[in-house]
């Protein structure tokens, strides 16, 4: 997944970057699983070998989300298992790429 360089603010931006992600679930490229990471209900999302491409955090407060941070830094997600190529995902499939805006 691409790095995003600013937030991404706005209830239809954000949907259109979630569901950019998920077109990449139903086309059998990424798996996403719900799991606590560092507290936080989080979604971490893998390719297909299960090497992991990033993670998805959300902060909740007051019942609404605030807030989603979006881990995708290779050396950080290394406690979690293989790291995954973001890059050549996104070389594979570029016409379903996940794109803030």
């Amino acid at each position: 997944m691409p790095a995003i360089q600013k937030p991404i603010q706005g209830a239809e931006r954000v949907a259109r970057f979630l569901m950019g992600l998920l077109r990449r679930v139903d086309a059998g490229e990424v798996i996403l699983r719900l799991e606590d990471v560092n507290g936080f209900p989080s979604v971490h999302y893998r390719d297909r070998a299960r090497a992991s491409l990033g993670v998805l955090t959300v902060v909740v407060a007051g019942g609404v989300i605030v807030e989603m941070d979006n881990l995708l830094n290779p050396d950080k997600p290394r406690h979690l298992g293989a790291v995954g190529d973001q890059d050549a995902l996104l070389r594979a499939g570029s016409d379903a790429a996940v794109s803030p805006e």
